[in-house]
């Protein structure tokens, strides 16, 4: 009888524990930081009540992966955005809502004296049937005119016409990609059709920090970012488009 009273005792104990164990683990949401601001190399991000720092590293951000995911403990959160130069100049400090298991993005623009952002919260991203990859675009230039963006093989169709500063587009399926051929997509002036800026999605991965290719990215979303100021052609602000991935 002790045996069994021993037995359950113990069964209870560690059930007990298990449940305890359940409690204390987090649930989870998740952020994509994107970094499209003026003069800023890159960025640091916290949401937690502690001085610990997630950041993009400028190494990141010269090998075109301006973005990175994120897993954040899900409830309302103080998102603190600051350059990684001097974390106590905040160009995001306001509290977001995560809830357990959406993906939210933050897409962080504008130039000084305002620094601005795109949130994007519990993005529904489509779910690709077929050999597709499916793109979007954000005109995240300051200061740009109206813009269109067209493939090059395709000059006189638009894949989004007048694309207004912070505006983003739905994404659209592209089912017809060759994974041995880079696509090129051109950003014009949408009042006068002046090529501003041209971007190739390449075949391969241009560095290890990134995986968006013709190669890796079918069945996946991306977004392209429009980025910096119309007329810059050097440097962290010059005009053009890089790519975000998503799932």
């Amino acid at each position: 009888m002790k045996k069994i009273l021993f037995t359950i005792f113990t069964a209870l104990v560690f059930l007990q524990a298990c449940k305890e164990d359940e409690q204390s683990t987090p649930a989870l949401s998740s952020l994509r930081l994107v970094n499209a601001a003026i003069d800023i190399a890159s960025v640091k991000l916290n949401t937690e009540a502690k001085p610990f720092w997630y950041n993009i590293p400028a190494s990141d951000v010269a090998n075109f992966a301006n973005s990175r995911p994120y897993a954040i403990n899900a409830g309302t959160k103080n998102v603190l955005i600051a350059p990684t130069a001097d974390s106590t100049k905040f160009l995001v400090n306001e509290p977001k809502e995560f809830k357990p298991g959406q993906l939210n993005s933050l897409f962080l623009c504008g130039q000084a004296p305002t620094y601005e952002h795109v949130y994007l919260a519990d993005e529904s991203f489509p779910k690709l049937i077929e050999e597709a990859i499916a793109f979007r675009f954000i005109n995240l230039s300051p200061g740009s005119p109206a813009l269109s963006v067209n493939l090059a093989a395709t000059p006189t169709v638009n894949e989004t016409a007048n694309l207004a500063y912070k505006q983003v587009t739905a994404f659209k399926n592209y089912p017809d990609v060759v994974v041995t051929n880079p696509i090129v997509f051109q950003v014009r002036n949408a009042t006068t059709g002046v090529v501003l800026a041209t971007y190739t999605l390449p075949v391969a991965p241009v560095s290890p920090y990134t995986t968006v290719s013709t190669s890796l990215s079918k069945f996946r979303n991306v977004t392209l970012v429009v980025k910096g100021l119309v007329g810059t052609t050097a440097g962290v602000n010059a005009f053009g488009l890089f790519p975000v991935p998503h799932y």
